[in-house]
């Protein structure tokens, strides 16, 4: 994650909010609802391998002040999975992780924590949206819904300034999502990028 100090002055200043909170099994809350189901959850912790071809890295400021941020130590990816299986609490899909398909799925239980037993009393991914009422005003410049493969990589303030740097050359919506979604495979981010 960038601070204000990583970030070029001349895209200005740029506030964020989140919206929901992420869908991480590694939440508190997440992962408290998946372990009271009789589930786990792993973690992984990865280096991300910038991936830029030709001179792009050179070109791109964005890239290239959140990889000066991170050199001596390289940018990690922290990963929580349900069962050390899905990335995500929350899906609309997954059902081998649901009710009734979930005693029949083969889950890796090497993964398992020592003494843990194949006795799930509930799902352990769950389709339950997280829903909220939110005020616009004339000060807010854009709403940034994204899967979790962009916030893997980039924070809320971060893509809210990277999405705002476009808006504001003159650039439309399409293209500030895709700027958005670029930025996160040249981070390294190897998840779902839709934007």
């Amino acid at each position: 994650t960038l601070t204000a100090s990583d970030w070029p002055e001349q895209f200005g200043r740029v506030s964020a909010v989140d919206m929901v909170p992420p869908h991480s099994p590694g939440g508190d809350l997440e992962r408290a609802r998946i372990t009271s189901a009789g589930g786990w959850v792993t973690h992984e912790e990865e280096a991300l391998l910038p991936k830029m071809r030709g001179g792009e890295v050179m070109r791109d400021s964005f890239v290239i002040a959140r990889m000066r941020r991170s050199v001596g130590h390289g940018p990690k990816v922290h990963t929580y999975r349900v069962c050390g299986e899905l990335g995500v609490a929350r899906a609309l899909g997954d059902v081998n992780l649901k009710e009734p398909l979930l005693h029949t799925f083969d889950f890796n239980w090497t993964t398992a924590p020592d003494g843990q037993r194949p006795s799930f009393t509930g799902d352990l991914v769950t389709a339950t949206p997280d829903v909220g009422v939110f005020a616009f005003d004339e000060k807010t410049e854009v709403m940034i819904v994204a899967c979790d493969g962009l916030w893997d990589v980039i924070s809320p303030i971060d893509a809210a300034r990277a999405a705002c740097e476009v808006l504001r050359a003159g650039a439309s919506p399409k293209i500030a999502a895709r700027r958005l979604a670029e930025c996160a495979i040249h981070l390294g981010s190897t998840d779902n990028v839709t934007v």
